[in-house]
């Protein structure tokens, strides 16, 4: 008798289009509304699992003192923020994909997570300026030929409507530069621990009362997502069935009026825990940072890097 743990493949066995076989019948199950959401939960709780695990391992970014991490990257922030140049832009890119790839983050999860996104929601701000009415340019391609110039109020349309080079220029640089500053800031989200990232923070003199709350929100909302997820678990094994919209509409509310009132009573039992055990107004840290020469040195380099990408930008404009 096989007494292994391994869960049956077919039992794990999903497609992607958000359905469910059933085996016994070989029909298709769509999955409802709330239990696509418990699954969403569970991958948020996976990602932030996944997240922790990155900044425990020995890479580059992770040796670096947290404080010293934290300054450097706003430091390349800002750099990037003045870049006008998709080069220079490009470049700086790279030397992020750099640090990543040392820093030992798989480089499939670190890209996808920045480019999943980015093109979609930025490229829905910036798609307007594409087009000679908002930005006015040499035309690439002619969408619609009007015959005159329309004039209504303040919109002011061109005999031919049309996408510009200057605007497809602009639009990409956009695009780019935020794509490379969301990298930088999910670089060091991922290659610290939440904790010391917050603690950090004291560098740019962030309130130690604000960076207290940040750090129990950040621990009490998995707290409370894990407690919705045992919710349906516990409701599901004990339903026989399918639920009915109906049904799922008032396990949401009812559902919600429980965590909320969960979260109250927590709240009140932790802030009695913390007086019971010596807590004045400021939260203690058994974490000490020190500035080693390992840090001396990454800063000397960012500086240079930085100054390099300037110059460079100067250069090429």
């Amino acid at each position: 008798m096989d007494n292994s743990n391994s869960v049956p493949e077919w039992l794990l066995e999903r497609n992607e289009s958000g359905t469910v076989r059933n085996f016994f019948s070989g029909k298709k199950k769509k999955i409802g509304f709330v239990e696509k959401t418990i699954n969403d939960v569970a991958n948020v709780l996976k990602e932030s699992i996944f997240s922790e695990q990155v900044a425990n391992k020995p890479g580059m970014l992770q040796n670096i003192d947290p404080r010293v991490k934290l300054i450097t990257i706003v430091y390349l922030l800002v750099i990037a923020a003045f870049l006008r140049h998709m080069p220079t832009l490009v470049g700086l890119y790279m030397f992020t994909l750099i640090m990543a790839y040392f820093s030992k983050v798989p480089m499939k999860f670190f890209v996808k997570r920045v480019w999943f996104f980015i093109p979609f929601f930025t490229g829905l701000v910036v798609l307007p300026s594409i087009f000679n009415i908002i930005k006015p340019g040499d035309p690439l391609i002619n969408l619609l030929y009007l015959g005159r110039r329309v004039d209504f109020l303040f919109i002011h349309l061109p005999e031919t409507i049309s996408i510009t080079k200057q605007g497809l220029l602009g639009a990409g640089l956009i695009i780019l530069r935020v794509g490379v500053s969301v990298s930088l800031a999910v670089l060091l989200t991922v290659t610290s621990r939440w904790s010391e990232l917050l603690k950090s923070l004291r560098v740019f003199f962030v309130p130690k009362i604000f960076i207290m709350v940040l750090e129990m929100t950040y621990r009490y909302i998995f707290l409370l997502l894990t407690v919705m997820t045992d919710m349906y678990t516990a409701r599901k094994s004990r339903t026989i069935g399918e639920f009915d919209a109906k049904e799922n509409r008032r396990f949401i509310s009812t559902g919600i009026g429980n965590v909320f009132g969960k979260a109250y009573f927590m709240s009140e039992e932790i802030h009695d825990a913390m007086i019971s055990r010596g807590y004045l107004g400021e939260a203690k840290s058994l974490n000490r940072f020190r500035v080693l020469a390992q840090d001396v040195v990454w800063v000397i380099l960012i500086l240079v890097i930085g100054i390099i990408f300037i110059g460079g930008d100067k250069v090429i404009g």
